[in-house]
């Protein structure tokens, strides 16, 4: 009988220790519940090429993330970084590549996106320039449709870049 007893106050012991009280139960924090972006169907990578005064260039754009602004005043409006890339092509070779990060926002389909630092050494003569646009939906592909901004971009005509699928 003295062992049962032991057995069943240490059983009973374990089991009160294990189980919280609601009251403290109820107050434990969870993991917060993370929306996915209503701007979400637009990230990826973006391929083509763009024409300035120094003719043609390869040009790929990642847009890395799109973040909901809560508030914003104009609609759904969200906050996107990316990285912007660009080379020669075949037909236009012996300018300088380089690449440099984006931030900026977007509302609706429409973005503007201004650079905000170099991953590559800047190379001479040449400036990161913005973008602004929009996204358009094709149903198989998606498109970036934008302009160059900034200074030295009043040459440039726009770009149509196309999603890369399978990355």
């Amino acid at each position: 009988m003295k062992k049962f007893l032991t057995a069943f106050l240490a059983a009973s012991f374990l089991v009160a220790c294990s189980e919280a009280p609601e009251s403290v139960a109820d107050e434990t924090p969870t993991a917060p519940q993370l929306l996915e972006s209503q701007f979400a169907k637009y990230t990826g990578v973006y391929s083509g090429s763009y024409v300035c005064a120094l003719g043609e260039n390869g040009i790929t754009i990642s847009i890395d993330t799109i973040v909901d602004l809560i508030g914003a005043e104009g609609g759904p409006t969200g906050k996107v970084d990316g990285r912007l890339w660009f080379y020669d092509v075949m037909s236009n070779s012996g300018h300088p590549s380089g690449a440099f990060k984006l931030s900026g926002t977007i509302t609706g389909a429409g973005f503007d996106l201004e650079p905000v630092g170099w991953i590559t050494i800047e190379p001479d003569n040449w400036g990161a320039a913005g973008i602004e646009g929009e996204f358009v939906d094709l149903g198989a592909v998606m498109n970036l449709i934008g302009q160059p901004t900034g200074f030295g971009t009043a040459g440039c005509e726009g770009f149509a870049l196309k999603r890369l699928e399978g990355l």
